[in-house]
């Protein structure tokens, strides 16, 4: 079994069973509201990237039980990279986990989703756009770090096998990129765009240390 610690404030430990496979992550002493498996758009300016757990002020963002598609729309499948999550194995030795980020400058994101940002707008369709006006103004004027990236640490932390976590990450990446497809459908699925209550949420998250109000 392996165990990491993050502080985000309090203590949480990931374990993992020697199949691999994670198990239920041990959350102690922790307010119900705070009891969520979250991703996170983080903006710094490390040269390599790194963890929430370790730059928890970097997160501007945040989404829980998903990745928003307007996140991945910052990235292609050439910024998908690992991060090193030190962990401890049964015999109380160091390990380390390689778990997947995104990862990549501010200017090659807005690249990125100003080479997409017609396509998506179109196949997300008038319903979305007062988020995507929302989303742009954040853009252009909450960022001021150098890079970007989204920590996925803990949406890890809902799959018996990382393996097939990749391949989700992987298909979404793909999804994002075309707006057509299995990898499209799974994006929008896991975003629950076929929800109106929520799909805001699905689509650009929520702000945790970026100062703005989004409707």
């Amino acid at each position: 079994m392996l165990t990491r610690t993050a502080e985000f404030g309090q203590k949480r430990s990931i374990e993992r069973n020697q199949t691999g496979s994670w198990s239920v992550p041990v959350i102690a002493d922790l307010p119900e509201s705070l009891m969520a498996n979250r991703t996170y758009l983080m903006a710094h300016s490390n040269e390599r990237a790194t963890t929430a757990g370790v730059a928890e002020d970097t997160c501007l963002l945040a989404a829980n039980h998903q990745v928003p598609i307007l996140w991945l729309a910052l990235f292609d499948d050439s910024d998908l990279t690992f991060v090193d999550v030190p962990c401890t194995d049964e015999e109380g030795n160091e390990v380390l986990e390689r778990i997947p980020t995104f990862f990549t400058s501010l200017e090659k994101a807005s690249a990125t989703y100003g080479s997409r940002r017609t396509n998506l707008a179109a196949a997300l369709g008038a319903a979305s756009a007062n988020v995507l006006r929302e989303w742009e103004e954040f853009l252009s004027s909450a960022i001021l770090q150098s890079r970007l990236q989204i920590d996925l640490i803990e949406l890890l932390m809902m799959y018996d096998d990382p393996a097939d976590f990749l391949l989700d990450v992987r298909d979404w990446s793909d999804g994002v990129a075309c707006q057509s497809g299995h990898g499209w459908q799974s994006l929008c699925s896991q975003a629950h765009l076929d929800d109106p209550e929520v799909s805001r949420y699905g689509l650009r998250g929520f702000p945790w240390n970026a100062n703005i109000r989004w409707s």
